[in-house]
C-alpha cells in the first residue's frame, strides 16, 4: 500500500517589537547582540548555533534596533529605541515561541537581551509566560513572500542530504557504459534503504505551486466554463424532474421556453453530428476498394461502428453539458447579464478611482522632496563588514512614510495588492522575477509612519538592488514611492528606482545593521534548493520504472535526469 505523503508546511513571519527601557541601554544591547552574532557566524559559539538548530521549523531569525519615533504627547522628544525580532518559521506562532523560550540556551539569550526592554518578564520566568509576553509585541506584516511555499526547514535539509547522496552514487559509477536505464538502476541500488524510502515521500505541495496561475492564465476561463456546465446540467435535471411530475419549489421550475431551448439545442447538435457522420461515411464508401468481399466489408464496418459508438458515449457528457448551458442561459441569461453589468460598472468605478488617485499622487510628486546623493562612509563600512560572509545575505530597511491620508491610503492599497499577487500568482522565477529572495516582508510601523522591509537573499547587495531596477521597477516604485526622500517617481509606477545610483544610495542610508542573524541552511542558495527538490521529484518518478514488470521510462526523461550529472549514455 502506498505511503501517504505528509501535508505541506505553512511558513509564517514573526515581527516582535519591544521598546528599550531607556535610550542609554542601546549601545550595551547592540554590543551584546553583535558579539553573539559575530561569534555564531564565525563558529566561535557552536553551542548557541546548535541551540537554534534544535528549534524545529526555524528558517531565519534576526535581531536589530531601530530609532524611536517622535512622541505625540511631547513634540521634539523621541520615544526610546525599539528592539526588533524577526523570524521565518514553519507552523503556528505560539508553538514556535514556546520552542524558542523552552530551549535552555535560547531562553538564557532572551533573558539577557530583553532584560533591557519594556514588556518582558523577570529573567528566569517560565517558558510559557516568556512566550506569552513576547507574543504581545508581535505585529503582522502587510506583505509576506516565501520563495518555496510548502517546503519546511526540515525538508530543505533533508533534500540537501539526499542530493549529496545521489551525487555520490553517480560519482561512484566512474565512466559508465550502456543504456541509461541501467545507469539509473545502479544509482538507485547505491543509495541506502532509508534514502530510497524517503525519496518518493516528499510532502505534498500547496495547490498554487502545482498549478501556477501565472503560468496557466486560462484556468480562470476554464473555471467559468465549468461553472456554466454545472449550471447547465442542473437545469437539465430540473427539466427532467418537472417532466416526471416531481414536486419542486416554484423558483426551481423551469419555464416552458427552457425545455424548448434544450430540445432545439439537442436537435441542432444531433443534426450536426448526423451530417458529419454522413460526410465521413461517403468518403469511406468512395475510397473503399471495389473488389473486397461482403463479409470483410461487414467486419470493417462493424469495427468502425463500435469505434463510433464508443466515441459517442465519451462525448455524450460534453454534449449534454452544452445543451444544458443553452437551456441555462435561456432561463437565467438575463439575470447573468444583469449581474455582469454590475461587475463591469464596479470595475469601471474602481478604474476611475484608481486613475483619480494616480492623478492626485502625480500632483504631489511634483513637490515631494528627494534625498541627495550623500553616502555615509562610516555606515557603509560598518554594513559592508557584515555582508558577503557566505552564499546568503540579510537586508533591513526602515523608511519614513510621506505624511497625509492620500499617501497612507495609496501605500496600504499597494501593499494589499502586492501581498495578494505574491500569494496567489505564484511565480517560480521569484518575487517580480527576482530569483534570489528566500523570504521578504513589508510592514508598516508606528501606525503607518514608517515602512519596514526585511529580506533574506542570495548574492551580493549591489546585484540584488540591481535586480530591483531591472525586473521589479514598477512594484518597487509603487511601494517605496510613498516613502520620504525616495527618488522622484512619475505617476507612482515610473522613474524612481530607474535612477539607479540615487536609489542605491537611498537604500544604503535607510539600511539598518543586522546585529544578530541565524540561518538554518547558510550553504544553500535558492538555485541549489530548487535543484535538490527537482532531483528528488525526478528520481521518485523514474524509480517507478525500476519495479519488476514496470513499463520502461522514456529515454528523454532519463537523459534529462542524467544530464544533471554529465553522465553519458553510450
Amino acid at each position: 500500500m502506498a505511503r501517504r505523503r505528509p501535508k505541506a508546511a505553512t511558513q509564517r513571519a514573526l515581527t516582535i517589537l519591544k521598546p528599550l527601557r531607556d535610550a542609554s541601554e542601546r549601545a550595551a544591547l547592540e554590543s551584546i547582540l553583535r558579539g553573539h552574532g559575530n561569534a555564531m557566524q564565525s563558529g566561535g559559539n557552536s553551542a548557541l548555533r546548535d541551540a537554534f538548530d534544535a528549534i524545529e521549523g526555524l528558517h531565519y531569525l534576526s535581531w536589530f534596533v531601530i530609532d524611536g519615533v517622535e512622541s505625540a504627547s511631547n513634540p521634539g522628544a523621541f520615544e526610546p529605541p525599539v528592539l526588533v525580532l524577526e523570524a521565518n518559521f514553519d507552523g503556528a506562532e505560539k508553538a514556535f515561541l514556546r520552542r524558542l523560550a523552552g530551549n535552555a540556551a535560547t531562553k538564557a539569550l532572551l533573558d539577557e537581551i530583553y532584560s533591557r526592554c519594556s514588556g518582558y518578564p523577570v529573567p528566569g520566568s517560565s517558558a510559557e509566560f516568556t512566550a506569552h509576553c513576547l507574543a504581545l509585541g508581535n505585529s503582522r506584516p502587510e506583505v509576506f513572500y516565501v520563495a518555496r511555499p510548502g517546503q519546511s526547514a526540515a525538508q530543505l535539509k533533508e533534500e540537501a542530504r539526499l542530493a549529496a547522496a545521489i551525487e555520490a552514487a553517480v560519482g561512484s559509477l566512474g565512466e559508465p557504459y550502456g543504456r541509461r536505464l541501467e545507469h539509473l538502476r545502479r544509482i538507485w541500488d547505491r543509495l541506502g534503504s532509508a534514502q530510497r524510502r524517503l525519496i518518493p515521500n516528499a510532502p505534498m505541495k500547496p495547490f498554487w505551486v502545482r498549478h501556477s496561475l501565472r503560468e496557466q492564465p486560462l484556468k480562470a476561463v476554464f473555471a467559468l466554463v465549468a461553472l456554466l456546465a454545472v449550471g447547465g446540467l442542473i437545469t437539465l435535471a430540473l427539466i427532467g424532474l418537472d417532466a416526471l411530475g416531481a414536486p419542486l419549489w416554484e423558483c426551481l421550475v423551469p419555464p416552458r421556453r427552457v425545455a424548448d431551448a434544450a430540445l432545439c439545442a439537442a436537435l441542432v447538435l444531433a443534426a450536426l453530428a448526423g451530417a458529419g457522420l454522413v460526410i465521413w461515411a461517403l468518403f469511406h464508401v468512395i475510397e473503399a476498394p471495389k473488389d473486397i468481399r461482403l463479409s470483410a466489408r461487414v467486419r470493417i464496418w462493424g469495427r468502425k461502428f463500435r469505434a463510433i459508438f464508443r466515441a459517442t458515449i465519451r462525448t455524450l457528457p460534453a454534449a449534454l453539458a452544452l445543451v444544458g448551458v443553452v437551456a441555462f442561459l435561456s432561463w437565467q441569461g438575463a439575470l447573468l447579464l444583469h449581474w455582469a453589468s454590475y461587475v463591469v460598472l464596479g470595475l469601471l468605478a474602481i478604474a476611475l478611482l484608481a486613475g483619480l488617485l494616480l492623478v492626485l499622487v502625480a500632483m504631489r510628486e511634483l513637490v515631494d522632496g528627494v534625498d541627495g546623493m550623500a553616502w555615509d562612509p562610516a555606515k557603509l563600512t560598518r554594513l559592508s563588514a557584515r555582508e558577503d560572509r557566505g552564499v546568503q545575505n540579510h537586508f533591513i530597511s526602515v523608511t519614513p512614510v510621506k505624511p497625509g491620508r492620500l499617501r497612507q491610503a495609496v501605500l496600504r492599497i499597494v501593499l494589499f495588492l502586492v501581498n495578494l499577487l505574491a500569494r496567489v500568482l505564484y511565480d517560480r522565477r521569484g518575487l517580480a522575477g527576482i530569483p534570489s529572495i528566500h523570504f521578504a516582508r513589508w510592514q508598516l510601523l508606528d501606525g503607518g509612519q514608517r515602512l519596514l522591509f526585511v529580506t533574506n537573499y542570495d548574492g551580493g547587495w549591489g546585484g540584488y538592488l540591481g535586480d530591483f531596477v531591472a525586473t521589479a521597477a514598477f512594484g518597487m516604485n509603487a511601494i517605496w514611492g510613498s516613502s520620504g526622500g525616495f527618488p522622484r517617481t512619475f505617476y507612482l509606477f515610473f522613474d524612481g528606482v530607474k535612477d539607479e545610483q540615487r536609489f542605491k544610495c537611498y537604500a544604503r542610508n535607510s539600511q539598518q545593521e543586522t546585529l544578530f542573524w541565524y540561518q538554518r541552511y547558510p550553504e544553500l542558495s535558492l538555485a541549489a534548493i530548487r535543484r535538490n527538490a527537482e532531483m528528488r521529484e525526478e528520481l521518485a518518478r523514474l524509480s517507478e520504472h525500476l519495479a519488476p514488470g514496470a513499463a520502461p521510462a522514456a529515454e528523454s526523461e532519463l537523459d534529462a535526469f542524467l544530464r544533471r550529472f554529465a553522465v553519458p549514455g553510450r
